[in-house]
């Protein structure tokens, strides 16, 4: 199989800084010159590249297409220092500069600013999401902790995915996938608009049998409704309404490990925007989501291998008569019960507002501060015990603000201030960053940020234990935390952002110094007596949330984005990290050592995508791909990969104006044999055809 040392990089570099001075000795500056795109993820305010106070990459409708790809979560391969990994087949773990497992707690996402972190996970259920890549029309990514503008959850970084406008796409459309693995997907939009009124409609549906072994397949059916409202020269409402229905398979180890997760979302939006006059912008919004997941339950007897129990009463009833008075538990007798193996069952519901006041009182100052709540209630049969629900009460209030000192220098500040009923002290946290203007085309940033993550609902609340109904004991797994502190976050960036005026792009270079302390994970310690500490004659263990993680990151992001010709288009995104720290593992040493986190994250992320247009109806390009050796956390493997994938896309345009299109794209074109995140998730060459007609 091919590889890709470090080392082949400067080479590649070198090579492709060549190829492009010959395109730019072909066209002037005033052929390609244009403004670098702006972004408002970053602090609120819409401010071009080279101002933000934080490296943020921008992920086009232009390079979504250019792509090829199938998944959502794989766009995001495209930004330097994002790992992106299938832990199934069909569910995704999205994170950035490594250290993280199945479920990433630490990244913000967002669809068109709502937020959808599911806090009965502590993650984002991207199978749930209720969009498709045909809905999307950017994403803007932040490249660092991001808390001081989105909040606690985006203590490494945050996503703000934004769908595509009723005005962005007046045609209708109607796209099919076919694939490997049984693959059949399809998507339909309907755009139109009247007066003052525009809407879009999407319905579309998925589904595969998964890998051979597992067969962990999907089946997701999903719609939403965009409705823009503009009544007057100064009001905007934005309305959109969404659901997910579906299922897939997820597990490991063994087949029987593999089970159907189910789940139905919903989601309501609502965002007002009023320009009182150029110099001051409200934003309202309010939002609604809602998810259910459920796996299957099974009777104990079942799981023990011991029918009617008859065993397990047996063994108790011989405790009872040796130990007599000084039987431990409530009943020498138990009885069947059903019980959930997967951690993923419950629902949850979050309900947000937030009020938002733009403001520009001279033409050196813009201000964006507001407030916002969101309420969350939760119900989960794996982690919280006898069916109850949770909730929480966030109210939190930020502000940023931007200072033009001079033509050349650049202030960014940002403060978000947190306060939880479930907490004692809020979490205060602050950004700061200087931007200088060297030239033209040439930027320095430099930045500090202090951020801390407050403990999800999950985290707070999560405790398990197999108990049967007579209240005898089976198994104590996971007891609910009474101690956590907040996670936090010491950062410092320092930026190089390049225009290539010439070649239609830029160059942005971070290096970045993190350190994170008191992360929340798993500690272990010796359990009160079960059944489980009799059955093998030694005490079971159990675990409980605590503050057992620190940290740091140490390295240097290059993205480099260009478009030399109005036929090409490039996007280089690499990473180099080298992370150290030691996960406390507990009390039980021999059977749980603490862990090196050396090996945490890959030392090496890269991806290069090339796409040329050789015609007005032909295009095709590529993506290459290649990470380095990384032990994510609940993860057996230790592997490095690289890939070669490519796209070919054939458009036929007819005399009445509709427009048929099809791309053939080629996953892992050198079928090169790997796994990810678990042995059975083999990856091989894999061949889609996609079909879309626009009308």
């Amino acid at each position: 199989m091919p590889t890709l040392p470090c080392t082949y990089f400067p080479f590649a570099f070198a090579i492709a800084a060549t190829l492009l001075s010959s395109y730019a000795s072909a066209f002037s500056e005033e052929d390609f010159l244009s403004d670098i795109p702006e972004v408002a993820s970053a602090t609120r305010i819409s401010q071009p590249l080279d101002d933000v106070p934080v490296a943020t990459s921008l992920i086009t409708r232009q390079m979504i297409e250019a792509s090829g790809m199938i998944e959502i979560p794989e766009l995001l391969r495209l930004v330097p220092g994002f790992q992106v990994y299938p832990t199934n087949h069909n569910k995704y773990a999205v994170t950035y500069h490594g250290e993280s497992s199945e479920f990433p707690n630490d990244l913000e996402v967002r669809i068109n600013g709502r937020p959808v972190y599911v806090p009965m996970l502590s993650t984002v259920d991207w199978n749930s999401l209720g969009i498709t890549l045909d809905d999307i029309e950017y994403i803007e990514v932040v490249r660092g902790s991001n808390v001081p503008s989105y909040g606690s959850n985006a203590l490494m970084g945050a996503i703000n995915i934004v769908t595509r406008s009723p005005i962005s796409q007046p045609q209708n459309r109607v796209t099919f996938t076919a694939g490997p693995d049984k693959r059949r997907d399809y998507t339909a939009t309907l755009s139109n608009q009247h007066e003052n009124a525009q809407y879009r409609l999407s319905l579309s549906g998925q589904k595969n049998n998964g890998f051979d072994f597992q067969r962990d397949g999907e089946e997701v059916y999903q719609g939403s409704l965009q409705v823009t409202l503009t009544p007057t020269l100064y009001d905007t409402f934005d309305f959109s309404a969404g659901f997910s229905q579906g299922s897939i398979v997820t597990g490991q180890g063994e087949l029987s490990q593999y089970d159907d997760r189910d789940h139905i979302s919903s989601y309501q939006h609502l965002q007002w925007k009023h320009e009182s006059d150029p110099f001051n912008e409200y934003t309202l919004q309010l939002f609604h989501n809602f998810l259910s997941l459920k796996t299957p339950s099974y009777w104990a007897s079942d799981l023990l291998g011991d029918p009617g129990l008859q065993q397990l009463n047996a063994q108790l009833a011989y405790l009872e008569q040796q130990y007599g008075d000084a039987y431990p538990f409530p009943s020498s007798h138990v009885s069947d019960f059903r019980t959930l193996t997967k951690g993923e069952n419950g629902s949850v519901h979050v309900y947000g507002g937030e009020l938002q006041l733009t403001q520009r009182p001279t033409t050196e100052l813009t201000l964006a501060s507001g407030v916002g709540f969101r309420y969350e209630d939760a119900r989960s049969d794996s982690f919280i015990p006898e069916a109850k629900s949770v909730h929480e009460e966030n109210y939190y209030a930020f502000s940023n603000i931007e200072w033009q000192q001079t033509a050349k220098l650049l202030w960014n500040l940002g403060v978000m201030a947190e306060f939880k009923t479930t907490t004692d002290d809020p979490a205060i946290s602050v950004r700061g960053g200087a931007n200088y203007h060297i030239d033209d085309t040439t930027t320095v940033r430099a930045s500090l940020t202090q951020a801390f993550r407050t403990p999800s609902l999950l985290e707070q609340n999560a405790e398990t234990a197999y108990v049967f109904p007579e209240g005898v004991p089976f198994d104590y797994q996971l007891k609910k935390s009474d101690q956590l502190k907040s996670e936090k976050l010491d950062a410092v960036e320092l930026g190089l952002f390049l225009k290539h005026p010439t070649l239609h792009g830029f160059t942005d270079i971070k290096l970045f110094f993190e350190d994170s302390r008191d992360g929340i994970e798993g500690w272990f310690y010796y359990s009160d007596l079960d059944l489980a500490t009799l059955a093998q004659g030694y005490p079971d263990e159990e675990r409980q949330l605590r503050n057992s993680k620190d940290y740091r990151n140490r390295g240097v992001e290059v993205q480099t984005f260009l478009q030399p010709t109005p036929k090409d288009l490039i996007n280089l995104a690499y990473s180099y990290n080298d992370i150290s720290g030691v996960l406390q593992r507990g009390d039980i040493r021999d059977h749980k050592p603490d862990r090196d986190l050396s090996a945490a994250a890959p030392k090496h992320t890269l991806s290069l995508l090339y796409n040329r247009r050789f015609s007005p109806t032909f295009d095709a390009g590529f993506i290459l791909t290649h990470m380095s050796k990384v032990q994510w956390e609940g993860s057996s493997l230790h592997d490095d990969f690289t890939s070669l994938d490519v796209k070919f896309t054939q458009q036929f345009p007819t005399s009445s104006g509709e427009r048929v299109s099809a791309t053939l794209m080629i996953e892992n074109l050198w079928d090169a044999k790997y796994s990810e995140f678990h042995r059975n998730n083999a990856q091989e060459r894999k061949i889609y055809l996609i079909l879309s007609l626009d009308f």
